[in-house]
């Protein structure tokens, strides 16, 4: 008997117990991100729900913290499985796998650490795949071939994530296929979504790749979304930032304003081949108090002329050299600067 569902409980969260196939119940796996939120590990602790660890090896307690998680939610059992997903759904923090009812949390585990890595370059090496985080797994299974999405999948019949991070609440439906995916309006698009998918006939094995092989190879379309999606995201996040730490300097400008002044000035910024997460956040900082091309000042010019110095180092210069009378003539030539830069074409 599955207890109450918590206050606050997502309506479909509590159908999932109902949900069958071809009159079995079900298997859930709740795959989460916990370096997304240092509250989740603690959390996972407490449920006393069998999980597994993605990584592999010993690890500390630090990493261990901050780590990926597969979690086997007995949904017919207590009611730990639900207050773990009321508290941890919503904000990009992880999705849930449905599997028939044979697969187990050592399959799940096994499966999804053979899709961790992925190859990367002759000189980087492997890459870590982060599809545990959901930001990630909306934009890679919908870019993926056939043949990728049915290798992603593997045991799982279909995956729920939210639909996007600024709506938690609305689900998104993903299948084995690139076109199986579908917002979920209500719980009738739910139930009938998750029979469709349970009539695929999922393996119940992993077939690792042989030595030196991969499951996945990311196409060049992929990589080129995910890191299209991954440099919108911190875009975003800077023009939140800005409206935080400038707010009267924010009044009167919306959100899509700030995040298009942002995107500009990453182009500018990459454009002096600033790479550090710091080093533009800088830059986007300066952009926004001083105006776009704020660089083009003599003073600023002469601080960021190429040296033998990374680039990194000339930025951060200006905060300990700049004299405060170009401070002040950087900000009287602001305006000027910016309605410029607005009235010129912008960089692609």
């Amino acid at each position: 008997m599955t207890a109450a569902a918590p206050a606050g409980t997502l309506a479909w969260l509590e159908q999932l117990p109902l949900l069958r196939n071809q009159g079995r119940p079900l298997r859930y796996f709740a795959v989460l991100d916990t370096a997304r939120d240092r509250a989740i590990e603690p959390l996972l602790r407490a449920s006393g729900l069998p999980r597994e660890c993605l990584l592999a090896g010993a690890l500390s307690a630090r990493l261990l913290a901050v780590a990926p998680y597969v979690v086997q939610l007995d949904v017919h059992e207590g009611g730990q499985w639900l207050q773990l997903l009321t508290a941890v759904w919503g904000g990009s923090r992880g999705w849930l796998a449905v599997t028939r009812q044979e697969v187990g949390l050592a399959l799940m585990r096994r499966h999804l650490r053979s899709l961790l890595l992925v190859p990367g370059s002759a000189d980087d090496g492997p890459s870590l795949l982060r599809f545990f985080d959901p930001r990630v797994l909306r934009v890679l299974l919908p870019h993926s071939t056939s043949a990728q999405a049915e290798r992603f999948m593997g045991p799982m019949a279909c995956v729920l994530v939210e639909s996007s991070a600024s709506n938690d609440a609305q689900l998104c439906g993903m299948g084995p296929r690139p076109q199986d995916v579908q917002k979920l309006q209500g719980l009738p698009q739910l139930r009938v979504f998750v029979e469709r998918a349970m009539l695929r006939e999922a393996p119940l094995d992993v077939r690792l790749p042989p030595a030196g092989g991969w499951v996945l190879k990311l196409t060049p379309q992929q990589l080129h979304a995910l890191t299209q999606d991954a440099s919108d995201r911190f875009a975003e996040r800077l023009a939140h930032e800005l409206r935080r730490a400038w707010p009267r300097a924010c009044e009167g400008r919306s959100t899509a304003e700030l995040q298009a002044l942002v995107r500009q000035a990453l182009i500018d910024a990459r454009r002096l081949e600033l790479q550090s997460l710091r080093s533009l956040s800088d830059y986007v900082g300066l952009a926004f108090r001083f105006g776009l091309g704020f660089e083009e000042h003599p003073a600023v010019r002469r601080l960021l002329e190429p040296d033998d110095r990374p680039v990194e180092q000339r930025l951060a210069r200006l905060f300990l050299e700049m004299a405060d009378g170009d401070w002040a003539d950087l900000q009287a030539g602001a305006a000027a600067r910016s309605a410029r830069r607005e009235d010129a074409p912008h960089d692609d």
